[in-house]
C-alpha cells in the first residue's frame, strides 16, 4: 500500500527465515507501526490487494503457500492455502 503518506510492508525473506509480519511506515512522521497478523504462518506465492473502503482502507491477502519455519531448517514446499485474510 502507498497512499502518499503510508507504506504497508508484508512478510519477507532473509535467505534463512520467511516472515509473516505486517508493518506500516508513516512517511510524514517517519514512524513504523506493527499490525497484528491473524495468520502467523509465513506465506508466499500469494496475491494481495489494498482497497480504499469507507471509513478505512482494507488489505486483502489471497491464497498462496504457507508453512512454519525455524532458522536453519531445510525449506519445504509448504501447504497450499485457499484462505483470505483481511486487515
Amino acid at each position: 500500500m502507498h497512499d502518499g503518506v503510508r507504506i504497508l510492508v508484508y512478510g519477507g525473506w532473509n535467505n534463512k527465515v520467511c516472515y509473516s509480519d505486517i508493518f506500516i511506515l508513516d512517511t510524514e512522521k517517519q514512524e513504523w507501526t506493527e499490525i497484528e497478523n491473524t495468520s502467523p504462518l509465513a506465506k508466499w506465492s500469494h496475491c494481495s490487494l489494498m482497497v480504499e473502503a469507507i471509513p478505512n482502507w482494507r488489505y486483502f491477502i489471497f491464497g498462496g503457500s504457507e508453512a512454519a519455519y525455524q532458522e536453519g531448517e531445510k525449506r519445504i514446499p509448504g501447504k497450499f492455502s485457499n484462505n483470505v485474510l483481511l486487515y
